[in-house]
């Protein structure tokens, strides 16, 4: 639905923030994720839990952790299928670190419907773009829509990485055309993502008594170390994308 007034978006921004994210989300518009998607398995295949400081997938979370902290700007695509209390089911954000900034585009719910709109992140604000193609100031960013909160290094996608369990290799080495993912190169592993982990991605309330969320990772092994890709999460009988497109350091 279009924007109508400024009033309007104002009174709409209110009651959609108590729906929206509890922690910063950023990415690139993309087609519900399936199984299988970009050659792998679907998050929730079993799997093994071999001692996480035992096993070489460790290594290779630790290396993409400290990528992830190092990051100063990215583009992130995220996408979501059958979850629940989401204000942007989908979106695009091109993300910088300093100073905190994104812009993007997303499904957002407005005005009790979905609708295709711009929006920005500046000074901790959350932008939303109206009809005659202003941009509103309609909320504090985080605890509602912050991209920037992914390029955080204390709390972002290097601590959700941290944070991951029983990490198993699937792939130990880019093979074939399933192997790339975003035109990058990548392995393949599944691990666990604990429910608290998950909340930089997912509002509380979607990921609440699913316990440690399956997910499957592609991590890109060809600049030295390693950075996350791809994560495709099962959050009960939905899912949820997040792909790096890009990133600069």
């Amino acid at each position: 639905m279009h924007i109508a007034s400024r009033s309007r978006l104002r009174t709409t921004a209110t009651a959609a923030a108590l729906a929206l994210l509890t922690a910063g989300l950023s990415g690139c518009l993309l087609s519900p994720s399936t199984s299988g998607q970009n050659g792998g398995a679907h998050p929730g295949s079993p799997v093994s839990v071999t001692a996480f400081s035992d096993h070489p997938a460790q290594s290779a979370l630790a290396s993409a952790a400290a990528s992830a902290r190092s990051l100063r700007g990215a583009r992130v695509l995220f996408s979501t299928t059958g979850v629940e209390d989401l204000t942007a089911s989908s979106y695009a954000a091109n993300i910088v670190a300093e100073p905190a900034s994104a812009a993007g585009s997303g499904n957002l719910l407005i005005n009790g419907e979905r609708s295709q709109t711009d929006f920005r992140i500046e000074d901790g604000r959350l932008w939303i773009k109206s009809v005659d193609g202003t941009f509103e100031d309609v909320a504090a960013a985080r605890g509602n829509l912050d991209p920037t909160a992914l390029l955080d290094p204390a709390t972002g996608l290097a601590a959700m990485l941290e944070a991951v369990t029983a990490a198993e290799f699937l792939r130990l080495q880019p093979e074939g055309p399933s192997s790339t993912v975003a035109g990058r190169a990548t392995v393949k592993m599944h691990a666990q993502l604990p429910e608290k982990a998950a909340t930089l991605l997912l509002p509380a309330t979607a990921v609440a008594g699913h316990g440690p969320l399956p997910v499957t990772l592609w991590l890109d092994p060809t600049a030295g170390g390693y950075d996350l890709v791809q994560l495709i999460a099962e959050v009960g009988e939905g899912s949820m994308t997040l792909t790096v497109a890009s990133a600069s350091h």
